[in-house]
């Protein structure tokens, strides 16, 4: 393979000798050849992979056949990994178990808070009937409203004066210099 490998390099060199109408179906050619050239290189790796795959698969099988077994001998067999798979199985299954029931207590919380909520909810609104309280509500809401606007004028005035007299200020400087 490797003396193919150094011909393929060779016809490339030879290429450039050869006439200029000719050296384009040459090239076509070599490269053909290369690629041809590495097709085979990774068909004969796969072969020689396979059989050394099922060179040790007859070694296992010819080792296995040739143990002698006893009726007496102890077996023993490996069971570490499964062990600890099936702990850490049991593991999860007591960790699921333990978030499915905190998370019932908390849904049962909530629908005890709920209920508690509702009944709170229908007493404000009973004590709030027999106190007539429907007659503040239009002053507390108009407070609330004046209030928002207050609050919106006083930011917008705090801004505006900010602006100003910041020292760094072009819009001052430029009318400044207006003759």
């Amino acid at each position: 393979m490797d003396i193919i490998y150094q011909n393929c390099n060779r016809l490339d060199i030879l290429i450039n000798k050869e006439p200029p109408a000719r050296r384009n179906n040459i090239k076509y050619k070599v490269d053909q050849l290369k690629y041809d050239l590495k097709h085979v290189q990774n068909s004969l790796a796969i072969l020689q992979q396979r059989r050394c795959v099922r060179e040790r698969e007859k070694e296992e099988r010819e080792a296995l056949l040739s143990r002698n077994f006893t009726t007496n001998d102890d077996t023993s067999i490996f069971l570490d990994y499964e062990l600890h798979h099936h702990d850490k199985l049991g593991e999860s299954n007591r960790a699921l178990d333990e978030l499915l029931g905190a998370g019932g207590s908390i849904l049962e919380g909530l629908k005890h808070q709920g209920s508690s909520l509702k009944s709170a909810h229908t007493r404000v609104i009973s004590l709030a009937q027999t106190l007539d309280l429907a007659t503040l509500r239009g002053p507390i809401e108009e407070g609330v409203n004046i209030h928002k606007s207050s609050t919106l004028i006083t930011t917008f005035l705090s801004t505006f004066f900010s602006i100003i007299t910041s020292p760094c200020n072009y819009f001052i400087t430029i009318t400044l210099q207006v003759p």
